[in-house]
């Protein structure tokens, strides 16, 4: 290679320039496209990042009133529990009651007989 020549390999082609031209030309509805896209899925993104962050605040709400509700739910089952043996024990009481009343009218029916008795004979 001589100095001062240049090479078709080192000297750029004159219609380079057309061809990158033409190619962002072709491309622009594309590119128009894929912004626009972009700009409604950026207002997408900020509403759902409001929505999320919503969704959380109501998480932790219902978080909280779940872990109350669970609280409430254990007192109730011990009030369950001692409602439950007191309910036991008056049946118990009301059962030896009635027998108590049946014993009392056996015994009376059995006094009336063995004083009435007798008038018959």
């Amino acid at each position: 290679m001589l100095p001062g020549r240049s090479t078709a390999q080192s000297r750029p082609p004159k219609n380079d320039s057309l061809v990158v031209v033409r190619q962002l030309i072709g491309n622009a509805k594309p590119i128009l496209d894929s912004l626009t896209q972009l700009h409604f899925l950026r207002g997408q993104h900020s509403a759902l990042q409001l929505q999320l962050a919503e969704s959380r605040s109501n998480l932790s709400a219902a978080h909280g009133r779940l872990a109350a509700s669970l609280g409430q739910q254990e007192q109730y089952g011990h009030q369950v529990v001692q409602l439950t043996y007191q309910v036991g024990q008056l049946r118990r009481r009301l059962g030896r009651a009635r027998l108590e009343v049946w014993l009392w009218r056996t015994g009376a029916a059995v006094g009336i007989y063995l004083k009435v008795r007798p008038m018959f004979r």
